[in-house]
């Protein structure tokens, strides 16, 4: 899966080595990160992992990982990461995923490197 937002998304990686911090604040509310909402500066890397968890939330559930009536209700959610509950259909390593990308605290986040490594995708 490859994540693009043609300008915002900084992976880290060889096409995007700026380390600066952000403070754009752009994108769909549904897979903005919590730092995001923060209204701070933020490190590209963990917001584009954050965004691909609520994705993969989503593709496996037919529905996003954060609801709510209001922008104000979806942004307290996004900031405590209470996303819908993983259905029991989802695999255990699918779900393990998950929780893993949809972290509070960006360098408790899964990181691109290790995201390659995980089990679920490896099969």
């Amino acid at each position: 899966m490859k994540l693009c937002d043609f300008g915002f998304s900084k992976l880290g990686l060889t096409l995007c080595p700026d380390d600066k911090p952000l403070r754009t604040v752009c994108g769909s509310p549904q897979y903005m990160a919590p730092e995001i909402n923060g209204r701070e500066a933020y490190a590209g890397p963990p917001v584009d992992m954050w965004a691909l968890g609520a994705l993969v939330y989503e593709m496996l559930h037919a529905t996003p990982a954060f609801r709510a009536s209001s922008l104000a209700q979806l942004s307290m959610r996004i900031l405590k990461a209470s996303h819908g509950a993983l259905g029991k259909e989802t695999p255990p390593q699918a779900r393990a995923l998950i929780k893993r990308l949809l972290v509070v605290e960006p360098k408790a986040r899964l990181s691109a490197d290790e995201l390659t490594r995980h089990a679920w995708l490896l099969g």
